[in-house]
């Protein structure tokens, strides 16, 4: 998966060094917003599977940070960190306890009608979540792909609307304090399909 994860940088960085030696100008655009992901929920099922746990409420969103770098053809290079979904869990058998998914990526994107107020952009890589905490370990790379639009674009701060999926995984971890018995770890998509929306500086 590391080899995986070094060619895919390696290709990227490539694809970055050829477009600026060809002369293509190139614009950093800053997407930060709020993402929907619909794969936290199912996270937090295959928890009660595992563990007894009361009843909780979990924000199915976090914050997330998309910056990218965008050539004059409309071809774009992009890095995704987030959405970051904390959660402070209280358990029947333990004091309260916390666990984290800080998922991250690279993907190519295009962007139709770039110097329009109205842009359209699709846009697709790879994701990886760092997972951790009482709960979960370790993660595998999953395929993203997503679309979306940014209006007033032409504006100092514009404002985007994204639909996309994530197929990276996660672990749900058996065994421990306030574990029930007989259970095994579980693989899970904390992702899934996500909703975002954005402000553009």
């Amino acid at each position: 998966m590391k080899s995986t994860i070094l060619k895919i940088c390696c290709v990227v960085i490539i694809m970055m060094i050829s477009m600026t030696a060809t002369g293509q100008c190139a614009d950093f655009r800053f997407p930060v917003g709020l993402v929907f992901a619909s794969g936290v929920t199912q996270v937090v099922d295959k928890m009660k599977e595992n563990f007894f746990l009361d009843e909780d409420y979990i924000w199915p969103a976090g914050v997330a940070f998309n910056p990218y770098l965008e050539f004059g053809n409309g071809l774009g290079i992009g890095a995704s960190l987030g959405p970051y979904i904390f959660m402070f869990i209280e358990s029947r058998y333990e004091d309260d306890s916390f666990s984290y998914i800080i998922p991250v990526g690279l993907d190519l994107r295009y962007t139709f009608l770039k110097k329009s107020d109205i842009t359209p952009y699709v846009r697709a890589g790879f994701r990886y979540p760092i997972a951790g905490g009482d709960y979960f370990q370790s993660g595998k790379i999953g395929a993203f792909g997503g679309i979306g639009v940014e209006f007033w674009r032409t504006k100092r701060i514009s404002m985007g609307l994204e639909i996309s999926y994530d197929d990276s995984k996660m672990e749900i971890k058996a065994g421990g304090p306030g574990a029930r018995p007989n259970t095994r770890e579980q693989e899970v998509r904390p992702g899934g399909f996500m909703f975002g929306v954005f402000a553009v500086f």
